[in-house]
């Protein structure tokens, strides 16, 4: 039997989050929907409490850090936006919904939301800052953007991830396009 790992537990706490809400983040349950054992869990956090802070870390992780990363590997400016489009109409809109209903009524999940929004925004700024050369439109095209992906979010049916992938497409498109006018 192969050995569990931090990363599998805090994977499968995303998925119960999504399938079940943040209620189902209990020992029992986890230790249920990986198929491990109670001791397996103590063995990686300490509790409960060790275990949500680890996954909180992990939240921003995956829904920040990486996908920040991953677009920093563009030089040019409009590649950067294309790659982080790419990578954001990847995810997982699901876990984004089921988190911000969880930071209604959680105040440690509230404040990681509101930190991973206010980092995301001020990524997109400097982003479309540099794609725009104004600070300023920069700053109103990020919330705009940012604006279209959490709206997307809520919609029903829900947006594919190729519509989304789209949609974002052609808010750059707009943004080029206007560049280019005289």
């Amino acid at each position: 039997m192969n050995r569990s790992t931090p990363e599998q537990w805090l994977s499968a706490a995303l998925e119960l989050v999504v399938h079940e809400g943040a209620s189902a983040l209990t020992v029992e349950k986890l230790t249920s929907y990986v198929g491990r054992t109670k001791g397996s869990f103590y063995h990686h956090f300490q509790n409960l409490t060790a275990f949500k802070a680890a996954l909180l870390e992990h939240i921003e992780e995956v829904g920040y850090r990486s996908v920040t990363r991953l677009a920093d590997e563009a030089l040019d400016p409009h590649e950067r936006f294309a790659r982080l489009a790419d990578e954001v109409a990847s995810g997982s809109p699901a876990f984004e919904t089921a988190l911000r209903g969880w930071a209604s009524y959680d105040a440690e999940v509230a404040s990681l939301l509101e930190r991973m929004d206010d980092e995301r925004l001020t990524y997109l700024q400097r982003l479309l800052s540099e794609v725009t050369g104004d600070s300023e439109r920069g700053a109103q095209l990020a919330r705009l953007t940012y604006a279209v992906y959490l709206g997307a979010l809520q919609l029903r049916p829900a947006v594919s991830s190729s519509e989304l992938r789209a949609m974002l497409a052609e808010l750059q498109h707009l943004m080029s396009s206007e560049q280019d006018s005289p």
